[in-house]
């Protein structure tokens, strides 16, 4: 028989180019599921089987020979006749299965990379964090300032910067709707961490009445940040 080069696979680039190195398992039957004996580079692969599993098989192209195995009511013993040889080129790291058609063709039914790649996921980036929008901010400062208490007052901002986050520029509008100035600094101070701008946060200087409060508040924040 005119030995024939059969590419077996072209895999895709990625995974072709992995180490030649890499061991492939072969599964190889026959046109009416005969018994078959297999032999690699002259190196036959133990008893007669139906469906014939080969494993790491090394790269490269290999001589393969498959031979039908059986008895005959003529034959005084077991036969063994050639169902194909031929030269097989074997890519890296798969799981190829192959069938001798009826007319002794090496023809590939199945192929599978062995290993296959965990999927690289791109970091998914944390969700932006918004200021309050004009609207709420608009709510928020009606509600206090219907407020009689100072401490009532206090008390609202707190509940809301618990669960929002707002501007410098938002800070310092609700500094203005406080009467003393300890109760702007102690707001000034809570509000540091809920602002989303703290760049600018220098703004809220304005609403004090003291520079001893600005010494303060800068205190605070280089001991916050």
């Amino acid at each position: 028989m005119k030995k024939i080069l059969y590419t077996l696979l072209i895999l895709a680039a990625s995974f072709a180019a992995k180490a030649s190195h890499e061991l492939t398992n072969l599964n190889l039957s026959a046109h009416g599921n005969p018994w078959i004996t297999v032999a690699i580079d002259h190196h036959y692969f133990g008893v007669a089987q139906r469906n014939f599993i080969l494993s790491d098989i090394a790269p490269g192209t290999r001589l393969v020979e498959i031979f039908n195995y059986g008895y005959h009511p003529y034959s005084p013993g077991p036969y063994r006749g050639i169902l194909f040889r031929g030269y097989v080129h074997v890519v890296p790291s798969a799981i190829i299965t192959a069938r001798i058609d009826k007319w002794g063709r090496f023809k590939i039914m199945n192929s599978n990379p062995k290993f296959i790649p965990c999927p690289v996921y791109a970091p998914v980036p944390p969700p932006a964090i918004l200021p309050m929008s004009d609207y709420d901010f608009g709510m928020l400062r009606n509600s206090i300032e219907i407020k009689g208490f100072e401490s009532t007052r206090m008390s609202i901002v707190r509940q809301v910067l618990e669960e929002r986050h707002v501007t410098s520029r938002q800070v310092y509008q609700l500094m203005q709707l406080m009467t003393f100035e300890s109760s702007k600094l102690e707001l000034a101070k809570f509000a540091f961490n809920r602002v989303v701008d703290k760049e600018r946060f220098f703004i809220v200087n304005d609403a004090f009445g003291f520079e001893s409060s600005i010494s303060d508040l800068n205190l605070f924040i280089r001991n916050h940040s």
